[in-house]
């Protein structure tokens, strides 16, 4: 076992990091040396990835604010009355200490803010940090390594180039992973990556704000983010509309991504020619910059992939209900639906759309920075909550006091020799056998949606057949009246 992996467990045995001095002192010194390094940051960025500069100084700002975040999070008062409220005779259910150790593997995709955001935060919660960084010839790798390892204490972090060879140390840290792990234990946090993103563009839309949204959100930060939509279902009445939208909003990306390519890169091929010669696929528009790709047979393979290329689906349904059959093909939720409607109809399919979360009318530029937040923790738009310390922390409730009376109850007959009744099991006996308090349902008199439905058709049945026979004996009335007058 390395040096550092042996300094940080005898650090987390001495529980330095728990403090809230030390943690306060640990982030402003991160925030710091972030300040201080943001030019060469910002130029390693660059130099590593094809984002424009907006992109990288969005990456930036992102990652730095999540420092500055948790940095005003720390409450010395609060702090303190949680410290001692059961000296001061006083519940703490919802105590909390930090986990120990977390271990973070980060994702490739935006790389700075993936290492500097849940490392502040599990900085933050009281934690060692240990990052498994590979060494490549990239310069933010060698950057965040020379920044890291300089500004942060050596005794509670540590970066290594690769898992160690013990593995009984990792399994004892609370791990952040990128992507599934084969390993299933309970303190390992994975993002699920691989979980497609799906959008919604109902008839009822603003198709021009839908149209913008999606193609931006595509062709964004190097077509690399986990939550960039991979297909895109559209009303059949307004496809075509929606498609020329596209195509306008998407000659603005794929220049933008032809510019920002390294000198001397060729253009990619996105597609096999097995892949474009499929039955039931058209080219919407195609360029160095990207493709999208208008997809009509409901069993192709691309409508079922996750992209990490250029490439936008557009798919056509004939309903609200024909999407979420379709979003909800897969044995796993989605990662997002992106749902562009009215809000009624909005409300309808982020109801039964299985995903981990629903967004209406709108594409957060913040989320398509960094990896999506790890499960089982719930998803949230907002990369200040992407990480927060109830993931690299651990409950700890403590209580002064037992939860109900009936616990004294509970005490005595525990406690006592006799078999016959007493009055504390009388009591206990009393309250199991209670009755449950009405529905206050009125009876009869309401119709929900399942019974309109119900009545809806008997309606469309029966109507037409009671007008039907109601004609005919109205026929039958007049033949026999026109026989009695002959």
């Amino acid at each position: 076992m390395t040096t550092s992996i042996g300094r940080l467990q005898a650090s987390n045995i001495d529980g330095r990091t728990r403090t809230p001095r030390y943690i306060q002192n640990q982030l402003q010194a991160l925030h710091s040396s972030l300040l201080k390094n943001a030019s060469e940051i910002r130029q390693a960025i660059t130099s590593s990835s094809n984002y424009t500069p907006a992109e990288v100084s969005i990456e930036f700002c992102l990652a730095v604010s999540v420092v500055k975040d948790q940095y005003a999070s720390i409450n010395f008062d609060q702090m303190l009355e949680e410290e001692y409220r059961i000296a001061n005779g006083k519940d703490a259910a919802n105590r909390r200490v930090a986990a120990g150790i977390v271990y973070i593997v980060p994702s490739n995709h935006t790389l700075f803010y993936s290492v500097i955001a849940p490392l502040s935060v599990a900085v933050a919660a009281g934690n060692c940090v240990v990052i498994e960084l590979s060494p490549t010839l990239s310069k933010l790798n060698s950057l965040l390594y020379k920044l890291l390892s300089q500004t942060l204490d050596s005794d509670t972090f540590t970066i290594l180039d690769s898992a160690p060879e013990d593995t009984s140390f990792r399994d004892s840290c609370t791990q952040l992973l990128p992507t599934p792990s084969n390993t299933a234990t309970a303190n390992i946090l994975v993002s699920p990556s691989t979980s497609r993103a799906i959008a919604v563009v109902d008839r009822s839309s603003h198709l021009e704000s839908a149209a913008s949204a999606l193609v931006t959100a595509r062709f964004s930060f190097s077509n690399h983010s986990p939550y960039a939509p991979d297909s895109v279902l559209v009303n059949e009445f307004v496809i075509d509309e929606f498609s020329n939208l596209v195509v306008q909003h998407a000659a603005r990306m794929f220049s933008k991504n032809v510019s920002t390519s390294k000198a001397g890169e060729k253009p990619r091929k996105f597609l096999s020619e097995e892949e474009l010669r499929e039955d039931g696929t058209t080219i919407v528009v195609s360029g160095d910059g990207g493709a999208i790709l208008r997809v009509k047979n409901r069993q192709s393979k691309l409508l079922q992939r996750k992209f990490s290329e250029p490439i936008l689906i557009l798919h056509s349904i004939s309903s609200l209900d024909n999407a979420i059959d379709f979003s909800n093909k897969g044995s796993t939720p989605l990662l997002v639906s992106y749902l562009f409607a009215n809000p009624a109809s909005a409300k309808y399919l982020a109801q039964f759309i299985n995903s981990y979360l629903s967004l209406v009318n709108h594409i957060p530029a913040e989320l398509l920075v960094g990896p999506p937040a790890p499960l089982p923790h719930p998803s949230s738009p907002s990369h200040l909550t992407r990480f927060n310390k109830e993931m690299f922390t651990v409950p700890r409730p403590s209580y002064t006091s037992p939860p109900s009376s009936s616990s004294t109850a509970i005490t005595k007959l525990l406690a006592s020799s006799t078999t016959t009744s007493s009055k504390e099991q009388l009591e206990l006996d009393k309250a199991a056998m209670a009755e449950l308090k009405p529905t206050g349902q009125k009876p009869g008199h309401h119709i929900g949606f399942f019974e309109q439905g119900i009545l809806t058709g008997l309606v469309l049945v029966f109507v037409p057949a009671a007008v039907g026979t109601l004609v005919a004996v109205g026929w039958g009335v007049r033949g026999l009246v026109r026989g009695v007058r002959r």
